[in-house]
């Protein structure tokens, strides 16, 4: 899929809450992966939910991200799974100020809480503006080809 597609309110806000007390519960799980604190979820409801975007793709894996003040990412391609076709990134609150999801070309992307952003990750590069108030929360998943039966 070669395009940036962007679905406002994909996820309601109870579903939101639940995902923010879970990383509050288990933040002690959470791996530092540069100046982020990086959460594996593997709750088969929230699989589910992402897996109705696409008929033919499914959930590889998933994780909360909590991205502290003056956090970033510079410009880059992911580097997922050999099986990884898709990206997406939900915006679990909006309450900061910064952080917005842009690309090489210009297009910059502002947090929505709810918004989630859906593209090739491995196709587009991009990056994530510094946190320059409070602390922001995503939820990037990452996709494969579902597996057809034989």
């Amino acid at each position: 899929m070669k395009e940036i597609k962007i679905i406002d309110n994909f996820i309601d806000n109870k579903t939101i809450n639940n995902l923010l007390n879970y990383y509050d519960v288990n933040k002690n799980e959470a791996l530092k992966f540069r100046d982020t604190f990086t959460l594996n979820i593997n709750d088969l409801s929230i699989k589910q939910i992402y897996n109705n975007i696409y008929k033919d793709i499914v959930v590889d894996w998933l994780q909360i991200v909590k991205w502290p003040f003056n956090s970033y990412q510079d410009l880059h391609l992911d580097k997922a799974s050999h099986e990884t076709v898709l990206t997406s990134i939900t915006y679990l609150n909006e309450d900061y100020v910064g952080g917005e999801t842009y690309f090489k070309d210009g297009t910059v992307i502002k947090p929505k809480i709810g918004r989630t952003l859906v593209f090739d990750g491995m196709y587009y590069v991009h990056g994530v503006k510094a946190v320059k108030k409070g602390i922001r929360y995503t939820l990037p998943v990452w996709y494969k080809k579902k597996v057809k039966n034989a």
